[in-house]
């Protein structure tokens, strides 16, 4: 969980968690929550508050494999999943992805959270659900994808 206040709530609920963002390499980043937009979270380079950015493969190296992994990255998606190898998503019982494609209602599409510049940014919900495929058996539904492990 990216946001400090958010995660504080898990841990007080007795859920482990990190405070971090997960993205396709791990570094620095910055969370925007544009003011009266409670709708998404993302990532920008100059401001907002700032985080951990790891991988998926960093987080189970940290925690060891997950039971679940439920996922609303606002666009960040795709750059994470698409650049976790297969090992590490078999580490990964169960996938809740939400998918956000930036180009409805004539919105631009938004770098995601994590996004590392020069690497793929978008795909397309089918398209991600078609990668996850060699790991994951599921379904793509209403821009959502939920897999079990093969």
């Amino acid at each position: 969980e990216p946001l400090p206040e958010n995660a504080a709530w898990l841990r007080e609920q007795g859920v482990p968690c990190f405070t971090a963002a997960v993205g396709d390499h791990n570094g620095w980043c910055h969370l925007l929550v544009p003011e009266g937009d409670e709708r998404w979270t993302g990532a920008h380079a100059e401001e907002g508050t700032g985080t951990m950015l790891w991988t998926l493969a960093h987080l189970v190296g940290l925690h060891g494999p997950f039971d679940v992994c439920k996922c609303d990255i606002e666009g960040g998606e795709y750059a994470t999943f698409l650049h976790a190898s297969d090992e590490t998503l078999q580490r990964i019982g169960y996938l809740a992805i939400e998918c956000h494609e930036w180009t409805v209602d004539g919105q631009e599409r938004r770098p995601g959270i994590g996004h590392r510049p020069g690497t793929p940014m978008f795909a397309t919900p089918a398209e991600l659900a078609t990668r996850l495929e060699r790991t994951h058996r599921g379904e793509l539904g209403d821009g959502n994808i939920f897999g079990e492990r093969r």
